[in-house]
This record gives structure tokens, sequence and C-alpha cells, in this order.
């Protein structure tokens, strides 16, 4: 028999983790983990969905889904970020001696998977202890929700100030706004049926190439789209990666 690869072995050595333990998962969960650590090509891609695979056998969480399971991922990442973190048994009282001790500060609790509290420092210590309870404590169908061996993460919640940064649009050799526009252009001139048709679209390629060779150097901001629309006399949608088309 052939030996095993690197990669291959901890293909097999995740894949063995994840099905002694697949009453973790729900059944259309463990196919789909099963599947994503076959797909890997990369043994660094394999070593790292291992850390995670051992994350969430190791919480309290039952039949995981792939949205539990990104919830306990995206916990944890939370957590690592943070800096002073209290870890600490999930029990009630102790959780409320602590809050009390820094009332002062704005603070995140994390928890399970489903569980995440964010404590504002001017709320009174009774709706913190409120907060509190009905977040990670109060659960009908749960003995009141106390898990055993569930720890819960708590540091302070430092807000960042936002910084706007002005989006300059420039890549290429060509400017990325005009670069579409132009070849746009050279589309209506090719389909033009008429010469009046043909000229009006002359004309705007022609403007378009100007105001190409005016922004090559330093790309066109946010507040110049509107002027350069204007010029054109058409409509501008952009697409930004990770939000929404706009005009």
């Amino acid at each position: 028999m052939p030996r095993l690869s690197k990669k291959e072995q901890e293909r097999k050595k995740i894949l063995s983790t994840v099905q002694m333990n697949k009453n973790k998962f729900d059944y259309r969960t463990y196919n789909a983990v099963i599947k994503k650590i076959n797909n890997f090509e990369r043994i660094d891609f394999l070593k790292k969905y291992a850390k995670s695979i051992e994350l969430v056998i190791n919480s309290n969480e039952k039949k995981l889904t792939l949205v539990k399971i990104k919830k306990l991922i995206d916990n944890k990442k939370l957590i690592d970020k943070k800096k002073n973190i209290i870890k600490v048994k999930r029990d009630f009282k102790d959780i409320v001696k602590i809050i009390e001790k820094l009332d002062d500060k704005d603070l995140l609790l994390v928890g399970s998977a489903n569980r995440q509290l964010y404590i504002n420092a001017n709320h009174l210590i009774e709706n913190k202890k409120s907060e509190l309870w009905y977040t990670f404590f109060y659960d009908a169908n749960d003995n009141n929700g106390l898990e055993q061996n569930e720890f819960i993460y708590i540091t302070e919640n430092i807000k960042l100030n936002s910084n706007y940064i002005r989006q300059l649009y420039k890549q290429g050799t060509t400017n990325c706004v005009f670069k579409p526009i132009i070849e746009w252009c050279d589309d209506k001139i090719n389909e033009s049926k008429t010469k009046s048709t043909c000229d009006r679209y002359k004309y705007k390629k022609n403007i378009c190439e100007k105001l190409e060779k005016e922004y090559r150097q330093n790309g066109v901001a946010d507040d110049d789209l509107k002027i350069i629309a204007d010029k054109l006399q058409i409509n501008l949608k952009l697409t930004k990666p990770f939000q929404n088309e706009f005009t």
C-alpha cells in the first residue's frame, strides 16, 4: 500500500475526528463538513480547518448546523482579538461579581454559539444582572440554561472610532471608471443605424477620452462622479466589493 502524503495524512486525521463525533452534527451538516474536508487541496487549509473542527467538537453545542459552527468560530476570533480576557465558569453569582467590579466599563461577554452580550456601562447594575440572566441562564427547556463545563469570556468592549477614507477610482494604465464607458461608446457606435446616432456616441467617446487623460494620474474622487456623468449625459452604476451596486 503506497504511503500517504502529509496532506492526505492530515485529511485522514480530520475525517476520523469528524466521523468519531458524528453525533455532534446534524445530518446535512455532517455530510457538508465531510465534503469540505475532501475538497481541500492545500495542507495549510486542512490544518486551519482542523482547528475549527476541534473547537466546535469541544463546545457544548449539540446538533451542530453550519450556522452554529460559523458563530462558534466567529466568537473564537472575537475573543482572540481582545486583550485582558477573563475566563470564568458559567456561574451567575461569580459573573455578577466581575460585572460589579467593572461597573464603569462597557463589557463584552461571549459564551456558546448563540450567546453574546454587550453590557453598557451606563446601565444600572440591576439591568445588567437581568441582561446577563436572560442571555446566558434563562432557558425553560434546559434546566434554566445551566450547562456543564461552559465558560464565559469577559472583556472590555473597546469602541473604535471610524475614519472616512476618501475613495479614488484608479486601476491600471487606463482609469477603471472611463475604460468601460469608452468600450460602451464603441459598442454604441458599431450598433448605430443612423449617422446622427453614431456622431452622438463619437462625441461622448471624445469627451470621455479627454476626461480619462485628465484623471489618469490621481484617479476619480466620489464627488467627481456626478460631474463626469453630467458632462457625458449618462447614468453611472458602480459596484463595489461586498456592497450593493449604487447609482
